[in-house]
């Protein structure tokens, strides 16, 4: 087994390799906008992003727990004011630099205990993870490396030793819980990496475990039981603060989540077994090794603890409270699994020249799979905008044709009608966000207000839902024939509306 123990504060400090971290981020910044590069030649908006547009309300993010989110809502919101290129463009760079910004401290973490290179090997299963996109790319989901960036910040000055520094790095993990307390926990799942190779490496704990782990948890519980009480004093989306109250439906979708990372039916099969394979590698290695007693009993436990451990904490909020919805959002953190596999090969196999070959041939195979998926992924957010934009303009030639012309427009939309999720030959993934305005209220009625001269007919209780009366009258002239064709438009009884059935 390779054993390159460095004490977290011997080695070479940030600044004085200044240059290298800055040089690695901007190489690996450039490369992730160009191979996300369609998502930011263009203007697009997705799901929650056309609500906020319209309407900027800082208490909402308030009332989920998370009032520093609140930039997130007035950036949209500015966009939607400026209606400039340029300002759109910006927010979406601000996205990937924070993403960038977490990858490269990630990098500084693990440096100390493997090595530049290996560090930088490890942490390309995280940065290029093929549905970050969900993550990074889409404005409303801003806060998820904003959080976990500012996590990682603060767990850097916890590692520090003096007191002054961890007391701040505790209050920056409380700020990262105010801001998305699900893509928050990445702090913590570092933190079990470094200190699980650690021992792996020396068979013993860090000196200065405890103190740290203090710190740390001291952060997660104030920004945790703050969080809960804003929620609870604003009464705004209480229900999805609501603990877990099923383990045997959590249970389901902690297996439902791993299997998503590991090996999701939207992968290609060469994706799936390489993951797998990695994980089998190290299981492999460790039984052997353990067999010959070149590793110790705790080692391997350390080991096999390290894997369990990683299947859960990067799902830890979303396994605690009582909602179990699907979204690659949330799987945020999950690539921190394959970062940890990569990081145990280079304990547990021999450091021959061969080992470097072979690395560097693993990643490339693993970047040549992903990048394209990054690339069509991104740009299938434009392509579902644009899409919607092309419908909207058909609907309005339609009802200027009209005689008298219609000047109100009802969708039928999702769940009293869907014919599909996938509405223009965009493959609709189990864990994607990526659909059309025109399937569900909440985004149509902003979609058309603000792209239409349409008017949609807002329910009297909350503006951002279509009428339900209208809507159920739509649906039924969409369901008349049995046909279900695609995007049918007709003609409400009342002669001045128009019904559409995307």
């Amino acid at each position: 087994m390779q054993t390159n123990p460095v004490d977290w504060e011997q080695t070479t400090p940030i600044q004085g390799s200044r240059h290298s971290y800055l040089a690695t981020y901007f190489v690996l910044f450039v490369a992730w906008v160009a191979v996300s590069w369609p998502a930011f030649a263009q203007f697009w908006w997705h799901a929650d992003d056309y609500t906020r547009a319209i309407s900027f309300d800082p208490w909402f993010s308030v009332g989920q727990g998370r009032p520093l989110e609140i930039l997130v809502p007035y950036l949209i919101h500015q966009d939607y004011l400026l209606q400039s290129l340029w300002f759109h463009q910006a927010i979406r760079l601000l996205q990937a630099a924070l993403h960038l910004l977490t990858a490269l401290l990630l990098i500084r973490f693990f440096r100390p205990l493997v090595g530049y290179w290996v560090a930088c090997g490890a942490v390309l299963f995280f940065l290029f993870w093929p549905f970050h996109a969900e993550a990074v790319l889409w404005i409303s989901a801003l806060a998820y490396p904003w959080a976990a960036a500012m996590s990682l910040c603060g767990l850097l000055l916890i590692g520090r030793t003096e007191r002054r520094y961890r007391w701040l790095g505790t209050f920056v993990v409380v700020g990262a819980m105010f801001t998305n307390q699900a893509a928050a926990l990445a702090a913590l799942v570092a933190w079990t990496i470094f200190h699980g190779i650690f021992f792996v490496q020396q068979n013993r704990f860090k000196e200065g475990l405890f103190q740290e782990g203090i710190f740390l948890a001291l952060g997660y519980l104030v920004g945790g039981v703050l969080s809960r009480l804003m929620i609870f004093w604003i009464h705004h989306g209480a229900a999805r603060a609501a603990w877990a109250g099923s383990v045997q439906e959590k249970l389901a979708f902690w297996v439902e989540l791993n299997r998503q990372y590991l090996a999701s039916p939207n992968y290609p099969w060469v994706l799936t077994i390489l993951l797998l394979a990695l994980v089998g590698l190290v299981v492999l290695l460790v039984i052997v090794q353990w067999w010959r007693r070149q590793v110790s009993t705790q080692q391997a436990t350390a080991v096999a603890l390290l894997l369990a451990l990683l299947s859960v904490l990067p799902y830890g909020v979303v396994l605690l409270t009582a909602e179990s919805s699907p979204a690659w959002r949330i799987l945020y953190l999950a690539p921190l699994l394959s970062v940890l596999v990569w990081l145990l090969l280079h304990q547990l196999l021999p450091p021959h020249r061969w080992l470097r070959y072979g690395s560097a041939l693993v990643l490339v195979l693993f970047l040549s799979i992903v990048i394209p998926m990054n690339r069509w992924n991104a740009a299938d957010y434009v392509t579902v905008f644009q899409q919607d934009q092309a419908q909207l303009q058909r609907i309005e030639e339609t009802a200027a044709r009209h005689q008298p012309p219609l000047h109100q427009v009802v969708i039928a939309t999702y769940p009293d009608y869907l014919r599909t999720w996938e509405l223009h030959d965009v493959t609709y993934m189990h864990y994607d966000s990526k659909k059309s305005a025109f399937l569900r209220d909440w985004t149509v009625v902003p979609f058309l207000e603000h792209f239409s001269t349409l008017a949609p007919i807002p329910a009297s209780n909350y503006p951002f839902f279509q009428d339900p009366v209208a809507v159920q009258a739509c649906v039924t002239l969409c369901l008349a024939d049995d046909q279900q064709q695609p995007w049918q438009l007709l003609v409400m009884p009342d002669a001045q509306t128009l019904c559409v059935c995307p």
